[in-house]
């Protein structure tokens, strides 16, 4: 009995189980059925996710800004690793005697991000007083890297500027000579002429003259007798010092001075191409002049297109070979020239037609400025007392990029004393600097004369 029971109570469950089963379906198919039930509870679904999408978007935003900072971070850390593993391998490479330029090979990728503007403004052979505008291009380049590394030891890439090289076709130079010198600039305006080139004469400031009655003898460090002078600020400067000058340099920058001020006060528009009156030219001096021109790196420096035009030296003057690629004060020189074009041709597939100067690259024998450097040049000539050569690197550290022709073009006739310092005899010798400089005195005319025939004749 309690079995019979017992059974019918489970067919019982059973069948209102499958009733129940079989209403809900049918609801299902009633409410899905239904266009405008259906629509509803789309409509619903929509409006959720509408509500929720504020905290998406936010959630969304926060994690950019991780995955940002993550990437600083991680960029950091690669860039002083970078700079680390750069210093090792400059070190081992100088014990085993190797090139300085098989050390970097392969150029960075990515720079350190922490800048330090106050470390970058001091020089370690120079003081100034001036807060640079722009340190940095950004944080995969930089326009001069060779200066770069000398301030921060980290060599970054060379920032790529879009623009096009230029023709030199209507240019006038403009040559600086001191007053009883008129004879030799007469001769180097021929000198130009003959290749379609004009130039004009802009009387130097002599300094013996102007700058000479500032001087009087004083005891030096060590109790001998040296010249001093007291500077703009009043302070007394000896002969051996730093920031000491001679009459020549005051007068040279005196000069450089008065032409960036008239050339700012006429608003010039054109570059302006400036030589010494000892300049001496290639034998091919329009060939080769047009061919680096013509180059983006080089000609594009002083083109009307550039974003932020610079300064393009036609030949140079370096001395050492430098300690390159050991950081120091004498990091600057040939070997950093030689790394800066390895890596010139790395980057851009071709033997680079011109390099970065650093801060042992000298010579303003012959320059063209683009007209964005008139005003920072000036402002660098009253506000620092340097020889007028110390300019160029800091120009780059401004923004402006300053560059020298790898073969120059143009050299400076070194024969006779020095107009800048009479006291350096010992640079007189032609064949000397020549070796120094790297220049092939065999490529260079004074007319149709060879430079060397001129000098010693046949």
């Amino acid at each position: 009995m309690r079995s019979d029971s017992c059974s019918r109570c489970h067919f019982e469950q059973i069948f209102i189980a499958f009733s129940l089963s079989v209403t809900l379906l049918a609801i299902f198919v009633f409410v899905t059925s239904d266009p405008r039930l259906y629509a509803t509870n789309k409509q619903f679904q929509f409006q959720d996710a509408k509500a929720d999408l504020p905290s998406l978007e936010h959630a969304n935003q926060a994690l950019k800004q991780q995955l940002a900072e993550s990437k600083r971070q991680a960029a950091q850390q690669l860039g002083d690793l970078h700079a680390r593993l750069q210093s090792l391998e400059g070190n081992a490479n100088q014990q085993k005697g190797g090139s300085p330029v098989d050390a970097i090979q392969a150029p960075p990728k990515v720079l350190r991000h922490e800048h330090d503007p106050e470390a970058m403004q001091r020089e370690p052979h120079d003081t100034l007083h001036l807060k640079p505008q722009v340190l940095y291009r950004n944080d995969t380049c930089e326009v001069n890297p060779s200066v770069y590394f000398e301030d921060t030891g980290v060599f970054p890439l060379e920032c790529v500027s879009k623009t096009n090289g230029i023709r030199a076709s209507h240019w006038t130079a403009v040559v600086l000579s001191l007053p009883d010198a008129r004879d030799r600039f007469l001769q180097r305006q021929q000198l130009l002429r003959n290749w379609g080139m004009d130039a004009t004469r802009f009387e130097a400031v002599d300094g013996k003259v102007k700058f000479g009655g500032d001087y009087e003898q004083v005891s030096g460090s060590n109790g001998e007798m040296v010249l001093s002078y007291l500077n703009k600020e009043g302070a007394r400067v000896r002969q051996g010092e730093p920031n000491y000058l001679t009459p020549g340099e005051r007068g040279y920058r005196a000069t450089m001075e008065r032409l960036f001020s008239t050339a700012v006060a006429r608003k010039r528009t054109e570059p302006l191409l400036i030589m010494d009156d000892d300049f001496v030219l290639s034998c091919q001096f329009d060939a080769k002049l047009q061919t680096l021109l013509a180059r983006p790196r080089c000609g594009g420096l002083i083109s009307s297109s550039i974003a932020k035009g610079g300064v393009l030296l036609l030949g140079s003057t370096i001395f050492i070979e430098g300690d390159f690629p050991r950081r120091g004060p004498y990091a600057g020189g040939w070997r950093l020239v030689e790394a800066d074009m390895q890596r010139l041709k790395t980057q851009f597939g071709r033997e680079p037609a011109c390099y970065n100067i650093n801060q042992k690259v000298f010579g303003s024998f012959a320059g063209v400025y683009h007209p964005d450097t008139f005003e920072a040049v000036l402002q660098w000539l009253k506000t620092t007392e340097r020889p007028y050569d110390h300019m160029f690197a800091w120009l780059s550290r401004q923004g402006y990029p300053v560059r020298a022709a790898s073969d120059p073009v143009v050299i400076q006739d070194v024969s006779h004393p020095s107009d800048v310092d009479p006291s350096r005899k010992d640079q007189q010798d032609v064949r000397k600097r020549a070796k120094l400089h790297r220049w092939n005195l065999d490529n260079f005319c004074m007319g149709h004369t060879p430079y060397l025939e001129h000098l010693y004749g046949k």
